[in-house]
């Protein structure tokens, strides 16, 4: 998914209207880190949606 110009990831929990969770991949993980995707799959169950962008310098962002 991209937002504009920054590339990221979203979960959603299907096509109804949901709250928004920003989540950061610090510490050099990626996006699509297996504990991060647990995360978010387990939030977007539970009725939210979840993205983790890329921030400026990290990932397919550049600075």
């Amino acid at each position: 998914m991209r937002l504009g110009e920054i590339p990221g990831t979203l979960w959603t929990p299907g096509s109804a209207p949901a709250p928004l969770i920003l989540i950061g991949h610090n510490g050099g993980l990626h996006r699509r880190e297996q504990r991060l995707v647990a995360r978010a799959r387990h939030s977007a169950a539970y009725g939210y949606a979840v993205a983790a962008i890329d921030h400026p310098g990290h990932g397919a962002r550049p600075r």
